[in-house]
């Protein structure tokens, strides 16, 4: 073989590689994510496709979206009486537009994405400078959600993940209760990340939730709540809380906040934060981390935790209690039966390891 045929041979294999890895490379590519934009002052007959052609209204938008694409929302106010409608459950019957729970014609809910890498994604141009009047509600008992990141918008009414899978909500607040799954049925609300948000809330009895639910992270989150003060939140079977983990495992809590949390008058106490599993059979407890959590100046107890059937597995718990009440063993555990391992980090120097 001559020098010029061995240099042909090389030039040719290399590219039939560089063609192969490319063909590879395109075929493994995703299409582009297209890039849609709503606003107050928008139109549902402009293109949607440039900040200047704003849609007007979820409903129109969320139609246009398909899964893996991108919603950008202007700086504005959003709600049914503005015309835009809202992110969340929807019934085409309702004439209330002051309405912050049920969704009218011009609602809509977000589509789900492709995967963990190609999610549906909603977010504020500006973050802080959008405001939706309605709850977000993602999912429903018959449709599940899945693969959507929701950024930068404050919401006035709360927010649920109802039927929900692998979602997270980020730099966003909220005005009323949040929660990650549902009371009245097991919907497999798992895999979500709710992180760097606020959630404030009056006239509620608990103030954020995670509810029959696993695999989820609360990630620097803010929980406050004014009291209840409604029929509601009597008696010692309605207790008041901040933050619970009720029937669910495999949740961490990490540099989560109660602060300044209110009790009305006829309210009745318990705890900043709160854990039960109640419920025998199917909803197992365990394997849940409070890391790096704070209450501060609760009006009833900081810890309160009382799973039935933990069936022995650890919690760890990295506490720092409020300053001037350092917790005692009885303030942050009530139940015997499951172990839990706690520190508490008043000045980053002590340590305590127990079990209940």
């Amino acid at each position: 073989m001559t020098l010029d045929t061995l240099n042909l041979a090389l030039r040719t294999l290399l590219t039939f590689v560089l063609v192969s890895w490319s063909s590879i490379a395109l075929s493994a590519s995703e299409t582009p994510r297209a890039s849609f934009y709503i606003s107050p002052a928008g139109s549902d007959s402009n293109s949607g496709r440039r900040a200047g052609e704003p849609f007007r209204t979820f409903e129109h938008a969320f139609r246009k979206l398909l899964a893996g694409d991108e919603l950008i929302l202007l700086d504005g106010v959003y709600s049914e009486s503005a015309g835009t409608g809202h992110i969340g459950y929807v019934d085409a019957n309702t004439v209330d537009a002051s309405t912050t729970k049920v969704g009218g014609r011009k609602s809509a809910q977000i589509p789900s994405g492709l995967s963990a890498t190609r999610p549906t994604y909603v977010r504020a141009l500006n973050p802080g400078k959008v405001k939706i009047i309605g709850e977000l509600f993602v999912g429903r008992s018959f449709r599940k959600d899945s693969h959507i990141v929701i950024r930068g918008i404050t919401f006035e009414g709360g927010g649920t993940l109802y039927n929900a899978n692998h979602i997270t909500v980020r730099e966003c607040g909220f005005h009323g209760p949040f929660g990650i799954g549902t009371n009245d049925h097991k919907q497999g609300n798992d895999y979500n990340l709710i992180e760097d948000v606020w959630i404030w809330a009056s006239r509620e009895r608990i103030i954020a939730s995670n509810y029959r639910s696993r695999y989820n992270v609360w990630r620097r989150v803010l929980v406050r709540g004014d009291g209840c003060g409604t029929q509601e939140c009597l008696g010692s079977q309605n207790p008041n809380v901040g933050i619970t983990v009720y029937d669910s495992s495999d949740i961490s809590l990490q540099n989560v906040m109660v602060v300044d949390r209110i009790l009305q008058p006829t309210d009745s106490p318990y705890s900043d934060f709160a854990v039960a599993q109640h419920t025998p059979g199917s909803h197992l407890f365990g394997r849940n981390e409070w890391l790096g959590t704070i209450s501060l100046k609760a009006p009833d107890t900081g810890y309160y935790m009382e799973p039935d059937t933990a069936r022995s597995i650890p919690l760890f718990a990295s506490l720092t209690p409020s300053p001037g009440t350092p917790p005692t063993w009885d303030s942050i555990w009530r139940e015997p039966e499951p172990t839990i391992y706690w520190r508490t980090l008043p000045s980053g120097r002590s340590a305590v390891t127990g079990s209940g």
